[in-house]
């Protein structure tokens, strides 16, 4: 009986180039970008306002431990040292449950993100949808504009070369690996050209 030909898979550079294009065509409110995190901060929830209805409403997630009780948002301030996709203001802030320690990632170190802009005043991008709005008193309550990092693609800079953040160690929650040492762990690098390179191919330059 003839083997079954498997099909290969694609190269690190070729999976870069299609989930860039992936991510502009889904996300058009979203940013590629190249940024160093600069600070955090941790925004508590506010339960004292008036919040939109909807399923996402009071905008928080239940802490792991206790359901009964919500978790505060970690925001995280970035640099923007290189836009790819669209652009994020300087300053603008990623936005992570608490207990989601691995997606706020570590201070100091630069990285290639693609983010989502998810907290949005009433006026801001009124064409793209799959957002949530909130009017002055609400979007304050929140800590201000912001948008969550997108698991399936993210890298850590590490001189001339990144290294890839898997999904799955964005998503981990409680426990906080450093960035570089999980990165190299998974072991998929690129260098940082490469990487540019095959994400400009993704959206068409």
């Amino acid at each position: 009986m003839a083997a079954i030909a498997q099909t290969p898979e694609p190269s690190l550079t070729a999976q870069v180039t299609q989930q860039a294009s992936d991510f502009s065509q889904g996300y058009p409110g979203g940013a590629i970008v190249r940024a160093e995190v600069t600070a955090h901060r941790v925004v508590e929830p506010n339960l004292d306002i008036n919040w939109p209805e909807g399923l996402f409403s009071p905008p928080y997630y239940t802490k792991l431990e206790n359901e009964d009780e919500y978790a505060a948002w970690r925001r995280s301030k970035l640099k923007i040292n290189e836009s790819y996709y669209s652009t994020l203001p300087q300053g603008y802030e990623m936005v992570a449950p608490e207990f989601a320690s691995n997606q706020a990632l570590e201070v100091g170190k630069e990285y290639i993100l693609y983010v989502v802009r998810t907290h949005l005043a009433e006026d801001e991008l009124p064409d793209v949808k799959r957002m949530y709005r909130y009017n002055e008193e609400q979007l304050a309550a929140l800590g201000g504009s912001g948008g969550l990092v997108w698991l399936d693609t993210n890298w850590v800079i590490e001189g001339d070369r990144a290294w890839r953040l898997t999904e799955e160690y964005m998503a981990t929650g409680l426990i906080f690996t450093p960035v570089l040492e999980a990165a190299k762990a998974n072991g998929e690098s690129l260098p940082l050209v490469e990487l540019v390179a095959a994400i400009n191919e993704g959206l068409g330059k």
